[in-house]
């Protein structure tokens, strides 16, 4: 009796891990994460199932990406999911706050600060994104 408990709970719990789905996600070419979905591991190996497995996508994450960078001071951002009026702010590696500004058109400038690593963070409402940026002598 125990060896056909056991055999049922193996193939019950067989069938389980082969029915999970897993979380996927895209990267652009700068290595920042771009989007987030849901992937059907079981789906792969059925034809005629990726649409139900495209349908399971999320939306589109925030991108953020700096360049160039590493920089001499000057760089730009290129952003989806923020507006003009996000606030910026650029932390040295001490915490403290070097620069503040609405995003704007993206442009930077801390050529007046020594090199080193800095972090651009954005922040509209509750959505919050931050990069690191690295500033080297010219």
């Amino acid at each position: 009796m125990k060896k056909i408990i056991i055999t049922v709970a193996f193939f019950c719990n067989l069938a389980a891990l082969s029915a999970q789905n897993e979380i996927c996600y895209t990267y652009d070419a700068a290595g920042n994460r771009t989007q987030k979905k849901q992937c059907c591991t079981s789906c792969l190996d059925n034809p005629g199932l990726e649409e139900r497995a495209a349908a399971l996508a999320i939306a589109p994450m925030e991108s953020l990406v700096v360049s160039p960078n590493p920089n001499s001071g000057l760089f730009s951002i290129q952003t989806t999911g923020f507006p003009p009026e996000t606030k910026s702010i650029i932390f040295n590696i001490a915490g403290e706050r070097i620069l503040e500004k609405n995003l704007g058109d993206g442009q930077f400038d801390i050529m007046a600060y020594p090199s080193g690593t800095y972090v651009l963070m954005l922040q509209n409402g509750d959505k919050i994104k931050s990069i690191q940026i690295k500033k080297i002598n010219p």
